[in-house]
C-alpha cells in the first residue's frame, strides 16, 4: 500500500529559511512565512496544507502543470491571494 507524504527535509528546509530570514530583520516586528511549491501529481491526495511551525506560516500547495498556461497563471494568483490576502503581482522582498 503506497503512503503519500510531505517529504520532511524539504519542510525543514524551508522552515530554516523562514526562520534564518526572521532572524535577519530588525527594526520591529515582522510576519516571516514560506511556501513549497509542488507540481499536481496524478495522486488521489495531495499535500495542500497549512502549518504553524515556531509562529510561522509554512505552506504546501500544488500546482497542475498540465493546464493551459492561463490556468496556471490563475491557479498562482490564488494561491498568492490565499497566501498574502491579495492577488496580482505580489512578490517577496528580496535583498540583494
Amino acid at each position: 500500500m503506497a503512503t503519500n507524504s510531505l517529504h520532511s527535509a524539504n519542510l525543514y528546509q524551508i522552515f530554516t529559511y523562514v526562520k534564518n530570514r526572521e532572524d535577519s530583520l530588525t527594526g520591529g516586528s515582522h510576519e516571516v512565512s514560506g511556501m513549497l511549491l509542488y507540481a499536481r501529481t496524478r495522486e488521489a491526495v495531495q499535500p495542500d496544507q497549512s502549518y504553524v511551525m515556531s509562529g510561522n506560516r509554512i505552506e504546501v500547495r500544488t500546482l497542475d502543470l498540465s493546464r493551459d498556461f492561463s490556468e496556471i497563471a490563475a491557479q498562482l494568483d490564488g494561491i498568492a491571494d490565499e497566501h498574502f490576502g491579495t492577488s496580482g503581482g505580489i512578490a517577496p522582498a528580496v535583498e540583494g
